[in-house]
């Protein structure tokens, strides 16, 4: 049953999410840079994500963390989650089978996930009590878990909180924050 209700909600959220005018997310994407990166200053290692289709714009916050050497990125490899330090946003990415730019793993250095001080997660929606609603594959479900001395913070638009709580099953793992412009 919460399967189904989950998927629902995807279509919900994805639906919302595709109605944020341009100006609301040149808006929100300033108020990221602005407002999360002095708190990701203390972070060695920052994972985020690459922005895909119309998720929150993490790409100038991306490039300054590139710039700093703690950007770590996303790839996934075998059905699950590989980190990879970036160190040039512009050679060292390609495009996933999802349409995803990931790191390309000749160019870019393989990371270990202890070393991962602070990841930045997306997702379709969130719930006050910093639950996430993914895309689905549960990628990042199973890697949160791993993720024992890692702050997680759930990273999108206002638009995609919900006040009532979300659907949660055994394997979905709450996040530590959740941080929406």
């Amino acid at each position: 049953m919460k399967s189904e209700e989950k998927k629902a909600l995807r279509l919900f959220f994805k639906e919302k999410r595709s109605k944020i005018s341009l100006e609301r997310r040149k808006e929100a994407e300033k108020h990221l840079l602005d407002d999360l990166y002095p708190s990701l200053v203390g972070y060695s290692g920052v994972l985020s994500f690459a922005s895909f289709g119309d998720e929150i714009n993490m790409w100038l916050l991306n490039e300054t963390l590139c710039k700093e050497g703690r950007l770590l990125l996303p790839r996934i490899e075998n059905d699950s989650i590989s980190i990879y330090l970036v160190s040039d946003i512009k050679k060292e990415l390609v495009k996933s089978t999802y349409g995803i730019l990931e790191p390309d793993p000749k160019t870019a250095k393989k990371h270990s996930e202890l070393n991962i001080h602070c990841a930045l997660v997306p997702a379709l929606g969130f719930d006050e009590y910093n639950h996430r609603l993914g895309y689905g594959k549960g990628h990042f479900d199973r890697f949160i878990h791993k993720l024992e001395n890692t702050i997680t913070v759930g990273v999108g638009f206002k638009e995609q909180f919900v006040g009532d709580p979300l659907p949660v099953e055994e394997h979905d793992k709450k996040l530590d924050h959740v941080v929406l412009f």
